[in-house]
């Protein structure tokens, strides 16, 4: 495994972690709240059309569940993490 699969490994563990600790902090709710669900709108468009693309479809649905399941802060990482492995 290469560092950057592990750094973008360790990101995304870290953004869920992140979301569960803030999800309930009510001076953070209203503006980033629609910045996250812009954020996971647009990452969902990307990974879909990464998927059309590259013709990877198993792994790229477990990414847009993680990112509105948890947040982007976890999506993000893990599809980058994801996308990164060797096709050998």
């Amino acid at each position: 495994m290469s560092v950057l699969r592990v750094i973008y490994l360790v990101l995304a563990l870290c953004g869920a972690g992140m979301s569960v600790y803030f999800g309930d902090a009510p001076i953070l709710g209203g503006a980033l709240a629609r910045v996250e669900i812009f954020a996971g709108i647009t990452l969902c468009i990307w990974i879909i059309a990464e998927v059309y693309v590259r013709h990877d479809y198993w792994l790229a649905p477990l990414c847009i569940f993680a990112t509105f399941g948890i947040g982007v802060g976890c999506g993000l990482p893990l599809y980058l993490f994801f996308r990164s492995r060797s096709f050998r």
